[in-house]
């Protein structure tokens, strides 16, 4: 049977190999959260050393999330202690079973999450054609006209396996999905999560809400606005449209059903995050509404960079969607629905787009904006897509030749692009690290580059180097419940701004031979010192030639970049003879 064949129907073993391979690949860097917010806090947890950042120092992340690492992570412990009880296993062999275990076992979750979530992703597509095919017959019954207008609804004439196989194919090609998916960022997991709460939602306006499917919609539903609260977002609009529907149709009893529903579901959801989090912390606390304060309440998340309104509009979509942008355009444009004029609002379809346009409206307003922030809408810009993309086809049926031609290109561009941003670019700070932990002795380590550059003991994985610093970017938590923390913002300057605002007097400040003083902000010149191509040309060449540190290995690391203190190289230089 052709692979074809097989994408024409929910295969979740086909997605999952496909992860698999897909998290295998990467070995860059793209955003420090990956490693910092998930993986570190888990490491620390099980192997009692690493770095929590400031976030976790404050109680603003919830545990929830890096307790899958950890789980991970102590499965790891006990097959290497296992091991070592049953056989008589050299300590290296022992040592490097745990490392490469700490390497891809969180990998290996990754891949599985990213599966179900896109298995389910799937099925929402089909669960929607399905609802829609029904909705067409009924109008078709109640107006005998509508069978010879096709114009209006030529896509519900394609068959169930012909729009899977589009919706397979629209989705394990998407670039941002081959490049982020697998990775360790809460917002990848908020996406899966997502999926599979949109999967088992209750399309019909409150036919379903007494279901168990419908009670596992607003379990996962929960589980997501709790990892991050912004996702609640969602759910207000599509609760508020279940609600509108139920209440047209006068059906009281079902709006108690559902409140009742939603309060049970949100106590135990509630109850597992307080635990998790509890186990995590040791205290009872509620990071949740810290993260909102931090965030929503106060201007210090601008510390970490603002962008224009337009940034969703003209970089994060085009972005996240990559090669379905076109159909999604002409799907949010067109309308998809064929249900009766009256009942049109409640649609599917037509909440889908209510809830990407709001999505898309609220985090334009705020002033910190990446990519992965709006990646929870990537189930509903994939549905829209793949029916888009169908009616484009019946538009252009006396091109289909050529629209095939074009859609392959496209796709193995997508492909060859996405590979090269997750095997090669940004993939010199992954590659230090890992050299770092195959060194025998270490006695000490330094990185002078913009904080969070690289992983951290989840990647390096050793315990017995006496010195490991890296440059700092703290922000100003004592302006958080400062009434002018905006203005004062603008001044404050973290370690990280000292060195690239006067690097020769960072270094004569903050540099020295022997240090003693127990400030964090003093570091004492390392055994090993790593740095970005951009720090080797403009400074510290000039400053290292005459001193004992000698180039001891350079890593590619990418051709350019946004940020052009990261340009360049990975250089890491290794002190032979004490200064």
């Amino acid at each position: 049977m052709s692979l074809l064949k097989f994408l024409s129907r929910p295969n979740f073993y086909i997605l999952w190999i496909w992860r698999i391979i897909n998290v295998l690949s990467i070995h860059t860097f793209f955003q420090a959260d990956e490693f910092w917010q998930s993986l570190e806090p888990a490491h620390v947890k099980v192997f009692g050393y690493g770095q929590l950042t400031w976030e976790w120092e404050l109680g603003i992340r919830g545990y929830l999330f890096p307790f899958l690492f950890e789980i991970c992570y102590r499965i790891v412990k006990f097959v290497t202690t296992t091991l070592a009880d049953l056989f008589d296993l050299d300590e290296v062999v022992l040592s490097t079973i745990e490392y490469y275990g700490v390497l891809i076992c969180p990998k290996l979750l990754m891949a599985t999450i990213a599966a179900v979530g896109e298995y389910h992703m799937i099925l929402l597509v089909r669960k929607v054609y399905i609802l829609s095919m029904r909705h067409h017959r009924d109008d078709d019954n109640n107006d005998k006209k509508n069978r010879d207008d096709n114009k209006s609804s030529d896509h519900y004439y394609c068959t169930l396996e012909q729009l899977t196989l589009v919706a397979n194919i629209i989705s394990m090609t998407n670039f941002f999905n081959w490049f982020a998916m697998t990775r360790t960022f809460v917002n990848s997991f908020e996406m899966a999560l997502t999926s599979v709460a949109l999967c088992y939602w209750d399309w019909t306006g409150g036919s379903y809400i007494e279901s168990n499917t419908f009670t596992l919609s607003l379990f996962w539903a929960m589980i997501s606005c709790f990892v991050r609260v912004s996702n609640g977002l969602i759910w207000s609009i599509l609760g508020g449209f279940l609600i509108l529907s139920i209440m047209k149709k006068r059906d009281i009893s079902k709006i108690g059903t559902l409140f009742k529903k939603i309060i049970e579901t949100f106590i135990i959801v509630f109850v597992i995050n307080i635990a998790v989090d509890y186990y995590f912390y040791g205290y009872l606390i509620f990071p949740i509404f810290r993260f909102l304060k931090f965030n929503f309440t106060s201007p210090l998340s601008q510390f970490y960079g603002t962008a224009p309104w337009n940034f969703y509009l003209f970089q994060g979509i085009p972005i996240v969607t990559g090669s379905a942008l076109i159909p999604l355009i002409y799907g949010m444009h067109h309308s998809l629905s064929s249900r009766a004029t009256s009942e049109i609002m409640y649609a599917p379809f037509v909440q889908m787009k209510f809830v990407v346009l709001l999505n898309i409206i609220v985090f334009s307003t705020l002033a910190h904006k990446e990519f992965r922030f709006i990646y929870p809408l990537q189930p509903l810009f994939m549905v829209i897509a793949t029916f888009g993309y169908y009616r484009i086809r019946v538009i252009l049926s006396s091109w289909s030749k050529l629209l095939n031609i074009v859609t392959n290109l496209i796709v193995a561009a997508t492909l060859l692009s996405a590979i090269v941003v997750s095997v090669y670019h940004e993939s010199g700070v992954i590659s230090v690290i890992e050299y770092l932990h195959e060194i025998p002795h270490i006695e000490s380590i330094g990185f002078i580059m913009p904080c969070h550059s690289t992983p951290w003991q989840s990647h390096l994985h050793r315990n017995d180097i006496h010195d490991l610093w890296a440059i700092s970017c703290e922000p100003p938590i004592h302006l958080l419940d400062d009434p002018d923390a905006s203005n004062k913002l603008k001044y404050y300057m973290d370690e990280s701004d000292y060195l690239y605002n006067d690097i020769p007097k960072f270094i004569k400040d903050h540099m020295v031979d022997n240090k003693i003083s127990q400030d964090t902000n003093i570091h004492e010149w390392p055994e090993y010192l790593v740095l970005f191509h951009h720090m080797d040309d403009k400074f510290m060449h000039d400053y290292l030639k005459d001193s004992a540190y000698i180039e001891e290995k350079r890593f590619f690391n990418s051709l350019g970049h946004w940020d052009s203190r990261r340009a360049g190289d990975v250089i890491m230089y290794h002190k032979s003879l004490i200064l």
